[in-house]
């Protein structure tokens, strides 16, 4: 595997500019917050409500250097508090893992307690992904 990313790293280093501009600022991601995995692809998820109703999730996707919108989700929720949103909206993308493999990096939108409740989600499934809170 190593040489594989070696050898990748070189042919993104003699490729095109904005490939390797992207390639760039992944890998400066992964030092900033010191990931475990190499990313190519991210998934940011966040929940909104209008004082407890019309309760949604989000999750827009970046990937090959751009936004990709054929990742982007959209979830209407049941749950009522902050917790038990994000709980039921990563449940429903870890459900979907087999039809559309996981990112490597998911991005939450909140603190410390929505982060170990996305990463519990996605590490009971037995997905290998990073995830960070913002």
């Amino acid at each position: 595997m190593d040489i594989a990313l070696k050898n990748l790293d070189e042919i993104i280093r003699m490729d095109d500019q904005d490939y390797r501009k992207d390639y760039e600022l992944l890998r400066e991601i992964e030092k900033l917050f010191n990931l475990e995995n190499r990313v190519f692809k991210i998934e940011c998820i966040d929940n909104s409500h209008i004082r407890g109703k019309a309760c949604v999730s989000a999750i827009i996707t970046y990937q090959d250097g751009g936004f990709y919108k054929k990742g982007y989700r959209h979830y209407k929720l049941t749950q009522r508090d902050e917790y038990a949103q994000m709980r039921e909206a990563i449940n429903i993308r870890v459900e979907n893992f087999k039809k559309e493999p996981p990112p490597d990096l998911i991005v939450v939108d909140g603190g410390l307690t929505l982060l170990k409740c996305v990463d519990e989600a996605v590490s009971s499934y037995g997905a290998n992904v990073d995830v960070v809170a913002i």
